[in-house]
C-alpha cells in the first residue's frame, strides 16, 4: 500500500512478467498504471516498480511488466495437468500481521464449476491460505512446478480451504505464458 504495508503476492511467470490477482492490484496500487513491490525472498530491502500490462477484473488476473530485476530472478516452471487430486502444495503469503510472510501447505483437489482449483489445508497446526496469499503461486510438490495462482480463501476460518486459478486459465488470459 502507499503506507508500505505488504498486501499482495505475485510471481515471475515469464521473463519480466509478474502475475498476480486483479483485486490485489486494485488494493495495492491506488493507480491503474503502476505498482511498487519488493522481493523479500530474493532481494531483501530493495524496492522495484512495474507497469500493469493487463488487468481482468472478471477473471481476477493481472500481469505486470517489470525491469531491473536481480540476475538471480528466474521465472517459475508452470505445468498444466488434469491429474492433481491429492498432490501436496505449498504457497507463500503475507497475511495481516505477518509482513515477512508465512508458508501454507496442504493438498490439491479438483476444479469447481467456475474452473478454479480447490485446495485444502489438512494439517492440524500451521497457516492456511487466507487473505494476503492472493496472487501467489501454488507450488505442486509432486510435479515440482506451479499449477495455479491463489485467488480466494474460505471466509469461515474453521474451513481451511481456498481456491486457485489453474495454469491453463492463466495462459488463456495472458498469451505470453503459452
Amino acid at each position: 500500500t502507499a503506507d508500505g504495508i505488504p498486501v499482495w503476492v505475485g510471481f515471475l511467470a515469464a521473463k519480466n512478467l509478474i502475475l498476480t490477482c486483479a483485486h490485489v492490484i486494485a488494493q495495492a496500487s491506488g493507480s491503474e498504471d503502476s505498482v511498487h513491490f519488493d522481493l523479500p525472498l530474493l532481494a531483501s530491502g530493495e524496492t522495484f516498480s512495474g507497469r500493469v500490462l493487463f488487468r481482468d477484473d472478471e477473471q481476477d488476473i493481472a500481469c505486470i511488466e517489470v525491469t531491473g530485476l536481480p540476475n538471480t530472478a528466474e521465472p517459475v516452471r508452470l505445468v498444466q495437468t488434469d491429474e492433481l487430486w491429492g498432490h501436496t502444495f505449498r504457497a507463500f503469503g503475507v497475511p495481516q500481521g505477518h509482513d515477512s510472510g508465512v508458508w501454507a501447505s496442504g493438498v490439491l483437489r479438483d476444479q469447481n464449476a467456475q474452473g478454479w482449483l480447490h485446495i485444502e489445508d489438512v494439517k492440524t497446526t500451521g497457516f492456511a491460505i487466507q487473505p494476503g496469499f492472493s496472487g501467489g503461486p501454488v507450488w505442486d510438490e509432486n510435479l515440482n512446478a506451479v499449477v495455479g495462482m491463489v485467488v480466494a480463501a474460505e471466509r469461515d476460518p474453521s474451513i481451511k480451504a481456498a481456491f486457485c486459478i489453474p495454469v491453463e486459465k492463466l495462459g488463456e488470459a495472458v498469451p505470453a505464458l503459452k
